[in-house]
């Protein structure tokens, strides 16, 4: 590529050059390239690093690695709030998924009782998924409806977040396949959101979206839906 240690993304994948450099040094390549915005889908172990050095160079930025305890969010919004940053850290670019999330919390205070059941490939690495995680970071309101049944084999009425509970479900499915449904309840009556993907290109057109109306959010924000987004979820 030209550059001491770059080398083309392409090739190193074992396919044609696609004239896209690519070189282990994140802050190296950030200050040679000068990004209006970063796009960051990495790993929660490595965000968190990638994060401070878009803070430490002023980047705007949308993340879409998963798996962010609250802990860590509150990290992000204070290094964007101290450097005047943008970033919109959305564990799903989905449409349907934000969608159906924007509608669960509009009538959540309908609805004492919440699960969240999430299916995907047996090799995922981590359950329960980090959307899930985010779904129910969002849904919950520490409580939860009361569940009287006793457990005849350990978590089987699942994993409980602030009084969401998540069940994970691993399935030799296509690792692009993944399926998220949110069941809300009250008395004798049951709400079910569902929402299955196919592919990860469904992601593109909404993290287009985003980087377009980044720079129309104020300046030290951090945003965690598309709906949150400038005129929400309209293109």
């Amino acid at each position: 590529m030209g550059q001491k240690g770059v080398r083309d993304l392409g090739e190193m994948v074992g396919l044609p050059g696609l004239g896209i450099g690519a070189d282990i040094d994140l802050r190296k390549s950030l200050e040679q390239a000068a990004p209006a915005v970063v796009i960051d889908f990495t790993a929660p172990a490595a965000v968190m690093g990638n994060l401070r050095t878009y803070a430490a160079l002023g980047l705007d930025s949308v993340i879409g690695t998963t798996g962010f305890t609250d802990d860590a969010l509150g990290q992000a919004r204070a290094w964007a709030a101290e450097m005047g940053l943008r970033w919109a850290i959305i564990a799903n670019f989905c449409l349907s998924m934000n969608l159906a999330l924007d509608f669960a919390k509009s009538v959540r205070s309908h609805y004492p009782y919440v699960t969240i059941v999430e299916k995907h490939y047996a090799q995922k690495a981590d359950a329960p998924s980090g959307t899930s995680l985010w779904l129910a970071r969002s849904l919950a309101t520490g409580e939860g409806g009361a569940v009287l049944s006793k457990e005849l084999l350990p978590g089987v009425l699942g994993g409980d977040f602030q009084g969401v509970r998540i069940h994970s479900v691993r399935v030799p499915t296509p690792a692009s396949h993944g399926e998220h449904e949110i069941i809300m309840a009250r008395q004798d009556e049951a709400l079910t959101i569902k929402v299955t993907d196919y592919s990860s290109a469904i992601f593109n057109d909404t993290v287009l979206m985003t980087v377009r109306k980044l720079r129309r959010l104020p300046a030290g924000t951090v945003i965690t839906s598309l709906g949150e987004l400038p005129g929400g979820l309209q293109g």
